[in-house]
């Protein structure tokens, strides 16, 4: 693992959007870093359904939310990491 990459997973796990890491590690395009990075984001789907169960518009069985945690650990895993 390089410098940058751990300084990239760093600022992923601190919560940094993917532009600032973008424009930090000199990248000269978005796709750069979420082609080498986006693996480190974690899911943003099992927060969105809770905030719509809180909301009251939508009720998403238990099993749905695990399936979705299932594929993205999935796909995490299965992703190279250079």
């Amino acid at each position: 693992m390089t410098c940058a990459h751990s300084h990239a997973s760093f600022l992923v796990n601190q919560g940094f959007s993917p532009l600032v890491i973008k424009k930090r590690l000199g990248h000269d395009n978005i796709e750069i870093t979420l082609n080498t990075y986006s693996h480190l984001y974690p899911s943003q789907q099992t927060k969105l359904l809770d905030v719509m169960e809180k909301l009251g518009k939508m009720s998403v069985p238990k099993k749905q939310k695990q399936e979705i945690w299932y594929t993205d650990m999935k796909k995490k895993l299965h992703k190279p990491l250079f």
